[in-house]
């Protein structure tokens, strides 16, 4: 049984509005809090500079996952994200050549899952294998 791209993309915005719900569902249920704004504090990961919030952030929450908004992502940095984490994926890829990917790194974090349309990111703790 074939489905058509019109089927398959009508699936696909239904899946979309349903995660949109539940993320809002937890966005209620734990929302971010700011972190301390103290000129050049070093945090627990040894992060400076304008992402050291969202280090501080990370590393002290220790979920296993964390689902984020840019817009939080904004508030704990205190300042606008560029316009390529609006519009491209690969400003949430998990590599060294970013400033902000090495935060989540440093963090123990690494990205999952990235929505632009939503505008959201989810974190997931690095495992370790021995």
């Amino acid at each position: 049984m074939a489905i058509t791209v019109e089927e398959l993309s009508m699936q696909v915005q239904a899946l979309e509005a349903r995660l949109e719900k539940i993320e809002a569902l937890l966005e209620k249920s734990a929302p971010v809090q700011k972190a301390p704004r103290e000129k050049e504090e070093v945090y627990n990961v040894g992060v400076k500079g304008k992402y050291r919030f969202l280090a501080d952030f990370l590393h002290n929450h220790g979920g296993d996952s964390i689902t984020m908004t840019f817009k939080q992502i904004e508030d704990l940095i205190g300042q606008p994200l560029p316009s390529s984490a609006y519009n491209h994926r690969a400003y949430w890829s998990n590599t060294d050549t970013h400033s902000i990917s090495k935060v989540w790194m440093q963090a123990g974090y690494m990205t999952t899952y990235v929505n632009l349309l939503s505008r959201k990111v989810v974190f997931e703790k690095k495992r370790k294998f021995d």
